[in-house]
């Protein structure tokens, strides 16, 4: 039988025992449900949090020019927060709109003034907003009274030579965007530990029942390492993309990615790559180092470490890549194949990162793999038929 015929019954094998268990199919059931759970609340929520009541606004037959053009410059600037004008026959029933709370400001026109009539429920936005509406008005009929042209002046202070750069805030703290970020951070944490410690668990239940005395009878120990991962990997993608498709469709059922402006396309695919990426840099650390024990018990020896090698990186990225992606702690992160999973599409997501730099992270990360494939491998060889007490890893390379 060919290598790659053996290896894809290995694989085959652990498809059919473990994509289907209960178990299997009650966990990822439970994260979708809640998936579904969280993006409909966040969508109620954030649906009520739009419905806003517009603010009361009184005003006099004589200021209601003014309190339309302060009504039009607020909304502009503030289109969430809306006003509501309502005419008051005079400033005494402004004054009483306010003391019953049927008005939050009020507005009046007197002997060539203006006077804004506040109370304790005043948003500081509106008085800003007619200030500097009438402040405006005021230097427009100055303007006339000199012989100029107020629009005029007003086109040449907006055609004003000073240009403004967003790149920096473009990848400075964004709800969205770190909401996409720590979701492809997730999906990527839940694939590596799923099959990691179904790797460890798979690995050790063969040595402790004996079958892999049997298997080995038929088939080389590297093709049943490459068989166990490929066949694990493939039901922890199954599980991934089950819960990647309950995300996409919550979020545009909900229309969450409309009104929170979420882009999660383009991202998720480069995440692809690095969870490909880092579940092959892990899954031969576990399955090498699952080789060392022989029992159930021992395992917390070798997943104790790795989950540090994990985590480590993992809340790195979360508190300092999401941060400042653009910083020096992120383009290192980036480069060390360990933390790349996490943070080169971190960085992307962001928009704080090449394709060049993407590329050279991915080819440090595979030369990486490739070494621990083999380092592993050997581990494995020595180990898997190892029984007793744990197996030190220096014993196991030395043969």
């Amino acid at each position: 039988m060919s290598p790659f015929k053996t290896i894809s019954l290995v694989a085959g094998r652990e498809i059919r025992t473990r994509l289907f268990t209960k178990t299997s199919v009650l966990s990822v059931s439970i994260v979708i449900i809640l998936i579904i759970v969280a993006l409909s609340a966040a969508a109620y929520l954030i649906g009520n949090s739009d419905r806003i009541e517009p603010e009361k606004f009184a005003v006099t037959p004589q200021a209601s020019n003014t309190a339309a053009l302060i009504k039009a410059k607020s909304e502009e600037k503030t289109p969430t927060k809306p006003l509501e004008l309502s005419l008051a026959p005079s400033k005494d029933n402004i004054k009483r709109l306010i003391a019953d709370g049927e008005a939050v400001a009020g507005l009046d026109y007197q002997e060539d003034s203006y006077i804004l009539y506040t109370g304790p429920e005043t948003p500081p936005f509106i008085i800003e907003t007619a200030r500097n509406t009438i402040t405006q008005l005021v230097i427009d009929a100055a303007i006339k009274d000199l012989g100029g042209d107020p629009k005029e002046i007003r086109n040449k202070i907006a055609a004003s030579p000073l240009k403004v750069d967003h790149s920096a805030a473009e990848t400075s703290w964004n709800p969205s965007k770190f909401s996409v970020s720590m979701t492809l951070m997730g999906l990527t944490l839940y694939l590596i530990v799923s099959t990691g410690s179904a790797l460890a668990t798979g690995v050790v239940e063969e040595k402790t029942s004996r079958i892999v005395e049997i298997l080995l009878a038929a088939i080389k120990p590297e093709q049943l390492l490459a068989g166990k991962i490929i066949g694990i990997g493939a039901v922890g993608f199954a599980h991934v993309s089950l819960v990647v498709t309950a995300i996409i469709g919550g979020l545009k059922a909900t229309r969450l990615n409309e009104l929170l402006d979420i882009s999660i396309d383009a991202p998720l695919l480069w995440s692809l790559l690095w969870m490909v990426l880092g579940f092959m840099l892990y899954s031969v650390l576990w399955a090498g180092g699952a080789a060392l024990v022989s029992r159930q018990e021992d395992t917390g020896y070798i997943t104790g470490p790795l989950m540090m090698l994990l985590f480590i990186p993992f809340y790195a990225t979360m508190f300092l890549v999401s941060n400042s992606p653009n910083g020096i702690t992120a383009q290192v992160l980036t480069y060390i194949p360990f933390s790349a999973p996490f943070a080169a599409p971190v960085r992307f997501t962001y928009g704080a990162i090449s394709y060049r730099e993407m590329a050279f992270s991915s080819l440090i990360c595979v030369i990486l793999i490739v070494i621990l494939t083999l380092v592993a491998g050997r581990v494995y060889q020595r180990g898997i038929l190892h029984m007793g007490g744990r197996l030190k890893l220096g014993t196991a390379l030395r043969g």
